[in-house]
């Protein structure tokens, strides 16, 4: 039944898409108030967001761009390099939805790789390229748990803002706080973690054995693992069939107040 390519590979890109669907009236009309001729310094839409819509969009452009070129100096072309932030951007997009409903996280270490399957790699290159196994690597470690590569981050985002509206605090200052966390946890982290191996070894520290040395990319980019997730071929109809599925079932749900799922 290839329940995981069903579920959580076309499944959770349909949850993600169909959620923008859904919106569509909200986001066109945010859009055109922050790339409409006047700045639109007084309005009523964006009084209480962390930015005005003007900037979210020119930020989420730009990083958007910079991940993008951030994987292509590391090693990938650009298609892949693409297809690594699309990616993140769906899964991680439909895990917050999981979240914020149920308090429960769809780990992507089985379904991360699902697009790459489907367009670029249903089988892994031979030999493997450079490429492939970053590709490998980052679609699936990068969207597995929430410590992964920052995963995590959307949920606490959504978490801080939801307690910001409960306590009245700005959303701004919300944004200023985890801007700054953003910024010093990684660049204090690392060197820790860096000075400590140095001292005492990284296997003496908990997981340590698989951060130092290339064990996760090689459990990532095996051609033998590879096939197997979500699951072997044929995927792409199983992928679309869970796309639809779930679809249908949001729409519906968003469309008639009573439909239970």
């Amino acid at each position: 039944f290839k329940f995981m390519a069903v579920s959580y590979g076309g499944g959770l890109i349909g949850l993600a898409v169909i959620s923008l669907v859904l919106s569509r009236r909200y986001i066109n009309e945010t859009f055109r108030t922050a790339f409409q001729r006047s700045s639109g310094g007084s309005s009523e839409m964006w009084k209480n967001e962390a930015l005005t819509y003007r900037n979210t969009y020119i930020l989420l452009a730009t990083s958007f761009v910079l991940l993008v070129g951030l994987f292509v100096l590391d090693g990938m072309g650009f298609a892949a390099a693409l297809l690594v932030v699309i990616s993140y951007f769906l899964f991680w997009m439909a895990n917050a939805r999981l979240y914020g409903l149920a308090g429960i996280q769809a780990r992507g270490a089985e379904h991360g790789n699902a697009l790459f399957r489907v367009l670029m790699w249903p089988t892994a290159p031979d030999p493997p390229t450079r490429e492939y196994v970053l590709a490998a690597y980052y679609s699936r470690r990068g969207m597995d748990s929430p410590d992964s590569i920052s995963g995590g981050a959307i949920f606490s985002g959504f978490n801080s803002y939801k307690m910001a509206s409960l306590t009245g605090t700005s959303n701004s200052g919300v944004l200023k706080v985890m801007l700054t966390a953003t910024v010093i946890t990684p660049i204090v982290t690392y060197i820790t973690f860096i000075w400590l191996c140095y001292i005492y070894g990284g296997t003496v520290f908990a997981n340590g054995s698989v951060l130092v040395n290339i064990q996760q990319f090689f459990n990532y980019s095996n051609p033998a693992r590879w096939i197997n997730f979500p699951a072997k071929e044929p995927l792409a109809p199983y992928v679309a069939a869970g796309f639809i599925i779930v679809a249908v079932l949001e729409y519906l749900h968003a469309r008639f107040v009573w439909f239970p799922f």
